[in-house]
């Protein structure tokens, strides 16, 4: 489980999470959990969903967790007590822990 190092302030904030893939369908990486842009967390994810959610107790919930719970830390439907403003998705081109970035190549 990822947790932030620090709690999230009061107010309006931006949350952000990066993960980071080592390659392969189903492969496990790194996630990075930042507050206000600031790095919050980082840890690792030993799988991800190969292709999609194979149970009808599992879905993509923004705002509560609807389904099986990820840890026994807290109970299903752990519904946020703020209000979400907006949400952004970005995807991006897979970039694994293994490849080679731009920036790498230039520096050889």
């Amino acid at each position: 489980m990822i947790t932030s190092s620090h709690p999230v302030p009061a107010g309006e904030v931006t949350l952000a999470f990066e993960f980071i893939s080592d390659g392969g369908t189903g492969a496990g990486g790194t996630g990075r959990l930042f507050i206000n842009g600031q790095a919050a967390g980082e840890g690792r994810i030993a799988r991800t969903e190969s292709f999609m959610f194979a149970t009808d107790d599992e879905s993509f919930d923004v705002g509560m967790d609807t389904g099986t719970p990820v840890s026994e830390s807290y109970q299903v439907p752990f519904k946020l007590q703020g209000k979400i403003e907006k949400l952004n998705i970005e995807l991006s081109a897979p970039v694994s822990n293994t490849q080679e970035t731009s920036s790498d190549k230039l520096e050889q």
